[in-house]
């Protein structure tokens, strides 16, 4: 085989193996942030938004961003109204922090006073009403969390007499009973939580899918979990009343889907139809001069920030993304590129220390003419290869190979490839000499 022939040879075996060993990846790949919706009245009203102005400060890191989502309100009636406001969003993997805790609003200039709530403090008084008024379930509760197996038949039977929903042995339920009955300081509130709503999505199946349904059209709304900004204003009538909220949002952080880390936020705009009527938003996103802006929605570049003028509101949500591109070799985002450049950069490798290695066969004869070329080439070029693998994953992007060990693994195969490569490129070249 020539070296030529390795080269090629070494190129195909690579090229179908690089997409499998791309996705051998280790650890989550997509971090769950925050999905902040829009302002959105508690009860029926007659006050209108005529307008939202929505703006995203990204920060370099582009891991979060500062929001500022002010609203321009009129009180159609003929009376000043007193309104309970709520302004939701959808909890993230990491959310320890409530939004609450670093939001601000105000109106007219002066400062409300904001209430942090979630999907859990919502559904955990109904849950508790439930249980009572259905005592059959409280009583088949204590034996099913000892495992009793009848128990826990009795359990799922009496569950859905009374309405619910158990898909299994209602572990929901059993793990919320068993947390009453746990030390509070032995537990985070996040685990009691996650416990609180797990049980709601059995005991109220219906209110605990409404709840999340009713604040977004997000594909994953039914299984998400909420959080809620709650606030009361009191609006006279007649226009020209200011309502802004200041918060910062974690980003959906996507590890995998490009080379460099790919940056999500979400803006519920679904819950402003619960106004009056909801008139136009512009929506101005402030990105660093590093980063690469998409979106599904029309939005232009206007100096540092990229702005979008949706006059109605949407039948989806508010959605954008930014990714670095510090590191990238020729703007490429795709592993591809990356994959192709290892590839080539190996099988030269490969075909030239086999090829040099042929020196090593000069004056023997026999076997020794054959074999000198395999011990010494193969190895040589492996070692080589090593080298390339080290020095291009610290010059590529950190994900350049694919997320997790992929890149590592799929390296490690084409420096195995380019042993017998390597000594068929040497065993060729020596032939040749001999010719």
């Amino acid at each position: 085989m020539s070296a030529p022939s390795a080269a090629r040879v070494s190129l195909a075996l690579a090229v179908l193996l690089a997409p499998l060993t791309a996705r051998a990846n280790m650890g989550k790949a997509v971090i769950d942030g925050e999905h902040v919706g829009v302002l959105a009245p508690d009860n029926a009203t007659a006050v209108r938004v005529d307008h939202e102005a929505l703006d995203f400060v990204l920060s370099p890191q582009l891991a979060t961003a500062e929001v500022t989502a002010t609203y321009r309100l009129t009180n159609a009636g003929a009376a000043p109204e007193a309104a309970d406001v709520a302004f939701s969003y959808v909890r993230g993997d990491a959310d320890r922090v409530r939004l609450g805790e670093h939001a601000t609003v105000t109106l007219d200039g002066a400062p409300v006073q904001v209430h942090s709530t979630t999907d859990a403090d919502l559904l955990r008084t109904q849950l508790e009403a439930w249980l009572k008024a259905h005592p059959g379930v409280d009583g088949a509760l204590p034996a099913a969390a000892a495992n009793d197996a009848a128990a826990v038949a009795e359990l799922a039977k009496s569950v859905a007499a009374a309405g619910g929903r158990c898909d299994g042995p209602c572990r929901g339920l059993v793990a919320w009973y068993k947390g009453d009955e746990r030390d509070p300081d032995q537990t985070s509130p996040d685990i009691e939580d996650a416990e609180v709503v797990a049980a709601a999505r059995e005991a109220l199946p219906d209110a605990a899918a409404s709840l999340a349904r009713d604040w977004s059209t997000l594909p994953d709304a039914g299984g998400a979990r909420l959080g809620f900004l709650l606030f009361h204003v009191d609006l006279s009538p007649g226009p020209e009343h200011t309502l802004a909220v200041r918060y910062r949002q974690r980003a959906t952080v996507d590890r995998e889907e490009r080379v460099n880390p790919t940056y999500r936020f979400d803006y519920l705009l679904s819950p402003a139809r619960r106004w009056a009527s909801f008139g136009p938003i512009d929506v101005a996103v402030h990105v660093p001069a590093s980063a690469r802006f998409a979106s599904p929605l029309p939005f232009h570049a206007d100096g540092d920030a990229f702005r979008a003028t949706l006059p109605t509101l949407p039948d989806g949500e508010l959605s954008f993304d930014a990714m670095s591109t510090d590191g990238l070799w020729f703007g490429m985002t795709d592993s591809r590129g990356y994959w192709a450049i290892l590839m080539v950069a190996m099988a030269a490798v490969t075909a030239l220390v086999g090829g040099a290695s042929a020196r090593f066969s000069r004056g023997a004869s026999g076997f020794r003419r054959v074999l000198l070329p395999v011990v010494t080439a193969g190895p040589l070029a492996a070692a080589c290869n090593v080298a390339v693998l080290v020095l291009l994953l610290g010059a590529f992007p950190p994900a350049a190979l694919g997320f997790g060990y992929g890149g590592l693994a799929g390296g490690a195969l084409l420096v195995l490839l380019s042993l017998p490569l390597g000594a068929l490129a040497a065993v060729y070249r020596a032939r040749r000499s001999a010719d």
